[in-house]
């Protein structure tokens, strides 16, 4: 990833997340456990124990999170729909938490059980927000100075959800409840406080959504096909065929608007250690892209006098009878001293 700057907005959305991660953050650390053995009566050391369980779960699903946020594609990117998912989820959970239906019975069991459901169901929508929303930091940039920026943003505006939930909450649960342990005030606060918890971090989310995406987000379908099949393995060369039939060879493309590879698939080929990328339309870049030739320069990198082995034949004929799988190539070039020149590339089935 070449280092870009990343916007204020974005960085400022980035901070705003994190005001509704905090106020809760906050709030939990004041009320959960004391609601739970005061309000609902549980005796201290079996509350103890199962906000022990709650966060043995948040422990679990942590890295499955992760793990599913790493392999997820969509045109949001990868870590931005879970962190809106956790913003929509994040409020309502808190409230049901607090809804407590089973709180004038004599047994403190269902309402501790009941309690410790939706204590789990908001740590995993915290950890929907924190756990992809935190791996973007060094995804939207490699340059250091940059990187100590987006987080200096994060969590100075984050700061501010730390001032909400430890001065603004506790006001407002106040207003609504008759003593320090009135479950109906604690229901009522909470029902209120759903915005305070859930906007933030979907109006952070949206703010972001110009965030630079890694690299690895961009991975083209043919190549993860490819890998699932064991043909990327110590792979130099790449042929995209885009199912062009026998009438390419003498129809016109001009004004057709023909597919082209985005920079960010030239960039990921590169870092991939492909050298030569073969493609049957008229060129790796848009028709008419103003002269960027984007991807050309992203797969030759921003140092392209160190790339001057690889190559990208465009235009090329690749016959329908011709099986998808793992080719030895011999590319042909034309003894010509020029930034393009002809070429022949031959394809030796190892399948």
């Amino acid at each position: 990833m070449e280092h870009v700057r990343v916007s204020r907005v974005v960085k400022t959305g980035y901070g705003i997340v994190e005001i509704g991660t905090n106020s809760l953050i906050v709030f939990a650390s004041f009320y959960f456990l004391f609601y739970m053995t005061e309000a609902l009566g549980v005796p201290p050391v079996y509350a103890g124990l199962l906000f022990f369980l709650a966060k043995t779960f948040d422990v679990v699903t942590d890295p499955l999170i992760g793990n599913w946020s790493d392999r997820t594609q969509s045109k949001m990117g990868r870590r931005r729909p879970f962190m809106l998912a956790g913003g929509i989820l994040l409020g309502p959970t808190v409230a049901l938490m607090f809804f407590a239906p089973f709180a004038d019975m004599e047994s403190w069991v269902p309402s501790a059980l009941y309690f410790m459901a939706f204590t789990m169901a908001t740590y995993l929508a915290l950890t929907l927000i924190s756990v992809p929303g935190g791996a973007m930091t060094a995804e939207m940039s490699e340059d250091y100075n940059e990187r100590t920026s987006i987080t200096a943003w994060r969590w100075g505006v984050g700061s501010i959800g730390m001032f909400i939930g430890g001065g603004a909450v506790p006001i407002i649960v106040s207003l609504f409840s008759e003593n320090a342990v009135d479950p109906a005030g604690f229901r009522v606060a909470t029902i209120i406080l759903i915005p305070l918890f859930s906007l933030p971090v979907i109006f952070g989310v949206l703010m972001m959504r110009n965030a630079p995406k890694r690299l690895a987000e961009h991975v083209p379908a043919v190549w993860t096909q490819a890998q699932a099949k064991g043909w990327t393995y110590a792979a130099k060369s790449i042929i995209f065929r885009t199912n062009n039939d026998e009438k390419s060879t003498t129809k016109s493309h001009s004004g057709t608007d023909w597919p082209f590879l985005e920079a960010a698939i030239g960039n990921f080929l590169r870092e991939q250690g492909i050298d030569h990328l073969i493609i049957d339309q008229p060129s790796v870049d848009q028709e008419e892209d103003g002269g960027a030739l984007a991807c050309h320069h992203a797969f030759w990198g921003p140092q392209p006098e160190t790339s001057l082995h690889r190559t990208i034949t465009e235009l090329a004929h690749i016959p329908q009878t011709v099986a998808d799988g793992p080719y030895a190539l011999l590319l042909q070039v034309a003894p010509i001293e020029n930034d393009a020149a002809p070429s022949r590339p031959l394809l030796y089935s190892l399948g």
